[in-house]
């Protein structure tokens, strides 16, 4: 197993769009009784998207934890890491040192600091 070249191949990618968050809808101050029940429809509108919003979002980052889990299970395998009692100080600097950069990043400094562990 490579894990660099899985990144490479986009494999930790998440596929999924991150959902667009729907827009609240206003009242204006002086509103019309008509102004307001149209309001008030928008409202309701507001609200049953908002809740499809919120499925979608959690979707998105229970995939985006399931790719991240996959990376790391990888680099462990990849390493011989799994069980290993600093398994998981190694993985959280390397990924503190390197995730602003991208999974490669986070792949070469695992990679350089596993001889620290090994």
């Amino acid at each position: 197993m490579d894990v660099a070249a899985n990144v490479r191949n986009g494999e930790y990618i998440n596929r999924l769009v991150y959902p667009t968050q729907p827009r609240q809808p206003l009242l204006a101050r002086n509103a019309t009784p008509t102004e307001i029940r149209a309001y008030a429809d928008l409202k309701e509108q507001y609200e049953e998207e908002f809740e499809v919003f919120k499925a979608l979002r959690k979707a998105y980052n229970a995939e985006t934890a399931r790719l991240e889990a996959k990376f790391r299970e990888d680099l462990e395998i990849e390493y011989n890491m799994v069980g290993h009692p600093k398994a998981d100080k190694l993985f959280a600097k390397a990924w503190e040192m390197g995730h602003g950069s991208g999974l490669n990043d986070v792949a070469i400094y695992y990679d350089d600091l596993y001889e620290l562990v090994a």
